[in-house]
């Protein structure tokens, strides 16, 4: 039964345009098993109905919006996947505390991983290390809209404890 599969991948889509699952590693995977379900069911049905061209058009049509959809998702997340590879190397320089060294590599990441806490969690530690900590401040206020990890407003108040903001 081939309505199954349609339904999940059209739940799937409307899903992705209200947020961002293909960030997701098993949303991309259920991506790419639904369409090659609806494939399969497409041969299926070709041999079954071969009289029906109307259907014909519908699954071609189906398979090359599917296949573009699915080229945009992974061409958008292509520099998000290379600042992670890039992001563990520069974790290296950090964990050794190496702090002006490693805030030049997380500077170049920032436009791609502002929504990861770890990362805004360590690229503000290293803004604070280096003495730049109203920039800090800025980092680890992003953060604080993603996570509730009491270390954040800890490193920010010791920033502002710095530049002498008391209140």
């Amino acid at each position: 039964n081939y309505i199954a599969e349609t339904g999940a991948l059209c739940a799937l889509l409307v899903f992705a345009f209200m947020s961002y699952p293909f960030s997701v590693l098993p949303f991309v995977i259920v991506l790419a098993y639904l369409l090659a379900a609806c494939g399969s069911l497409s041969i299926k049905k070709r041999e079954i109905n071969k009289e029906k061209k109307v259907n014909h058009i519908l699954i071609r049509i189906l398979v090359f919006a599917s296949f573009a959809i699915t080229t945009l998702c992974l061409y958008n997340r292509f520099p998000t996947y290379q600042a992670y590879k890039d992001w563990r190397i520069s974790q290296m320089l950090y964990n050794l505390g190496h702090y002006p060294e490693a805030q030049k590599a997380y500077k170049e990441l920032e436009p791609y991983l502002n929504d990861q806490v770890n990362y805004l969690f360590e690229y503000g530690r290293i803004l604070s290390q280096t003495e730049a900590y109203k920039e800090s401040n800025r980092i680890l206020e992003k953060g604080t809209r993603l996570s509730c990890d009491p270390m954040f407003y800890n490193i920010m108040g010791k920033n502002y404890q710095a530049i002498k903001q008391y209140e």
